[in-house]
Formats: structure tokens, sequence, C-alpha cells
């Protein structure tokens, strides 16, 4: 799924949404779409070079809570999973990027204290970059909306280097926020709920930053939005993204 993606396998480090669960569960939310699959999937995220997962999203209980520990469990032996009080410390040729993921549906004080409490817990186990993914936004929407955009630029005031965002399933802007980077949403990737969608253009956010391994202290930072199709070919999803042309 992920071998047209050459930017996976020549990073330093890959990070996704991974929306759905791995699971056995037979008892599922009462809503109108829910996913999963079997636990030898998650086998499918090394194999494409990625290493971290963020299951924050509004699929993760689709099997209720045991499909929401399966999942995680399924996964946790081959990526670090990062979501809600979840948020892993990876190192990365010696500087530790810590990583925070929640739903944005709302700007709030429950909000701020997550975002707030996670800034602090991830500098105490030592992290020196900080990354945020948030899933939020309206589906289908191309603009992010105010909820999204406070939320962001409160995470970088508090101390975030990165805010990634998803869930709209198309493509939304990216701002240069004091210097740093939000990505309010890049819309899908492999995406196995249609078999043909409209929108198929989305984006590899690839961020690049130089830190001095004396310091700990970011020098230079910078990125691409690089846009890709969720399909090699037009008239159906192959569910193997491609560069476009």
């Amino acid at each position: 799924f992920f071998s047209g993606i050459p930017e996976f396998h020549n990073d330093d480090l890959t990070m996704v949404n991974f929306e759905g669960t791995l699971t056995n569960a037979t008892k599922y939310a009462n809503k109108t779409f829910v996913f999963k699959g079997p636990a030898k999937y998650a086998e499918i995220l090394p194999a494409g070079s990625i290493d971290v997962t963020t299951v924050a999203n509004n699929h993760s209980m689709d099997y209720l809570q045991a499909g929401f520990d399966d999942t995680v469990r399924n996964l946790e032996p081959y990526v670090a999973v990062s979501g809600y009080n979840r948020m892993p410390v990876v190192d990365v040729k010696g500087v530790k990027i810590g990583f925070a993921s929640n739903t944005g549906w709302a700007f709030d004080a429950a909000q701020k204290k997550f975002i707030e409490n996670a800034i602090t817990n991830l500098r105490a186990a030592g992290a020196d970059i900080i990354v945020f993914n948030y899933h939020w936004g309206v589906e289908r929407s191309y603009q992010s909306n105010p909820t999204q955009r406070a939320i962001g630029r409160y995470c970088i005031d508090m101390g975030a280097d990165l805010v990634i965002g998803h869930h709209p399933h198309v493509v939304q802007e990216v701002e240069n926020y004091k210097g740093k980077a939000i990505a309010y949403s890049l819309g899908n990737l492999v995406f196995g709920g249609n078999r043909n969608p409209q929108e198929k253009n989305c984006l590899i956010f690839r961020q690049n930053f130089t830190v001095n391994l004396n310091t700990k202290q970011i020098t230079a930072s910078d990125y691409q939005a690089l846009p890709y199709r969720v399909s090699s070919v037009n008239y159906r999803n192959d569910y193997h993204p491609v560069k476009m042309q």
C-alpha cells in the first residue's frame, strides 16, 4: 500500500493516523460506519516504514472499549501508539520526539488542560520536539474552522513544535504560526472507506528539523507539503497512493 510513497522510506520517522480497529470484537457502536480488520493487518505499517500512529479519532471506538484495547495491543509490537493518555517519546538520531493526540471538536477548558498537561508531561519525559495530532474539523470542508485554528494555535503557544490535523477527508490549508506549522487536514491516504472517492487529492506533510545535539535546541526548520493521490488510477480506489505529476 505504501510502496508508492518514497518519502516514507527515506525519512527518519513516519507518522500516520490509524482510523479503524484491529479486533475480533463483535459488539459495535451504533453509527453509520464502523471499521475493523484482523490483528495481522498491523504488519502493513512497518512494511510501509511507519513508526508512529495516532488512534485519537472518531473510529477508534467503533467496537467499543474492547475493540480499542485490542487495537492498541495489536499495534504496539510494530509502532509507537499515540492517543489520549498515550504519549510516546521516540528517539531519532539522539533527538527525542514526543507525540500527543486528541480529538478537537471543542476548544474548551478540558481541551486546554489536555494540551497543557501533554506539554508538561512530554517535556518531563525528555522530549526535545513535541508533535500534536488532532482529529477535528468538518468533513469535506476545504477550510479550517475557528475551533481548529484556536486549538492548533494554542498548542504552539504552549510549546508544541508541529500540529498535524485530519478528519475532513479533504486537504485544508497549512498555516505558519509563529514560525511553526499547523497542517489542518492532510485528507485521506490509504483509505479503505470508499471504493472510488470523488476527492482523491491528499498531502504528505514533510517536516524537517535541524537540532543542535549538544543543546537539543531546534536551530532550523522547514517543511514541504507534497501533493499525492490516494489511488494510482482515476477510475477506482486501488489503495496505492502516488505523487501527483
